[in-house]
């Protein structure tokens, strides 16, 4: 049992949580995250307790406290900047790649069912489409290889090593993979439509998160690489970008993240990794 159990002057969310609780909540345990990431938002003592049992002292307090620094602000910048996308292909351009379509709207087909709708991001081997899935009447994402790069095999290889490292993991907080495939020599990759933003998108609108949502945020970004790392996967490339908000279950958008983009992740059972 926690030795003092009575709550700091900053808590309002009821007594102080043992190291045990704490703990569990650190590992990512669905019974104890939800009461712990409440109380940590207004205890500065258990806040500093569970920096000791991350090891990654300053962390947490750095982020509750607010401050402006610098070199923090540089650094986030630098990521949402990484997070654009480049508009590096016109949807007409983009259409040519594609079968005649068969709806009004539609940029073309693509395989057997799936109507191309839009260009919804770019990034910087892959272009993301918003589609629809004809044969079950759903709006879909689709992760196309950017047609720059058609005839690079290196590239290739390493967007169907993508679809096999994410189509290893199932996790809540992974972007699922429904399909994968090819067109004129093209892989691509069906995944859910998420129903909100990047995090990169949300930072670039409306700033950076209050505490205890970024707590929430962070936590589940760390389970899908927790997962990831299980399976011998190392994601490489984790920044605001490739953090989908709103995937699976809740009303809020935000409830949920996606950890999305594999392209430069590396598996361990691959020699070099």
């Amino acid at each position: 049992m926690n030795p003092d159990p009575t709550p700091s002057p900053s808590a309002s969310s009821g007594a102080c949580p043992d190291d045990d609780t704490l703990r569990a909540a650190f590992d990512g345990a669905e019974s104890a995250s939800e009461t712990v990431e409440t109380h940590l938002s207004t205890c500065e003592k258990c806040r500093a307790r569970m920096e000791a049992l991350a090891e990654v002292p300053g962390t947490i307090g750095f982020l509750a406290a607010g401050e402006t620094h610098a070199e923090l602000d540089t650094a986030i910048e630098r990521l949402v900047a990484d997070g654009r996308p480049a508009a590096r292909i016109t949807a007409r351009e983009l259409s040519a790649r594609f079968a005649a379509p068969e709806r009004e709207g539609s940029l073309g087909r693509l395989g057997d069912d799936l109507e191309i709708l839009e260009i919804i991001g770019q990034g910087g081997m892959g272009v993301v489409l918003r589609a629809l899935d004809t044969a079950l009447d759903r709006e879909v994402a689709v992760k196309l290889l950017h047609p720059a790069f058609a005839e690079n095999a290196d590239l290739v290889r390493r967007f169907r090593e993508e679809a096999r490292a994410v189509a290893a993991l199932d996790h809540e907080n992974v972007v699922p993979i429904h399909r994968v495939a090819e067109h004129a020599g093209l892989p691509y990759l069906v995944m859910p439509l998420a129903r909100g933003a990047s995090l990169a998108r949300r930072i670039r609108e409306h700033g950076r998160p209050a505490f205890p949502e970024a707590l929430r945020l962070s936590l589940r970004a760390a389970r899908a690489l927790a997962a990831a790392h299980a399976a011998g996967i190392v994601h490489r490339d984790v920044k605001p970008g490739n953090l989908l908000l709103g995937g699976r279950g809740g009303e809020d958008g935000d409830s949920t993240v996606w950890l999305t983009d594999f392209g430069l992740a590396s598996r361990g059972d691959r020699p070099g990794s």
